[in-house]
């Protein structure tokens, strides 16, 4: 998987310009910046992350959010993230799972 800094799949190539990611399915690498934590019990059982500005694609059609379904590992608001997983949708939320 790596460390942070090494080569990962940008946010909005994940997200894609449609309403269904066209990596669902895929394994692959993200890196991001925590913008919202809901780990606790009664939440969304994860978190947001956001491309990092320097990375952020040039296609307003696209998005640099993505959900990150995970409680086992604890985050912080700003803490900068490299996350595996599959790619999935779940309630109109892309998400990272596994």
């Amino acid at each position: 998987m790596g460390v942070c800094n090494d080569a990962a799949t940008f946010i909005h190539k994940i997200q894609g310009i449609g309403a269904v990611s066209p990596k669902v399915v895929e394994n692959l690498v993200v890196e991001g910046v925590v913008t919202g934590v809901f780990q606790d019990d009664g939440l969304l059982g994860g978190f947001f992350i956001q491309e990092e500005d320097a990375h952020a694609g040039d296609n307003a059609s696209t998005s640099e959010g993505l959900v990150v379904y995970n409680t086992t590992n604890a985050v912080s608001m700003k803490d900068l993230v490299r996350i595996s997983g599959k790619v999935d949708e779940f309630k109109g939320l892309t998400q990272l799972k596994n």
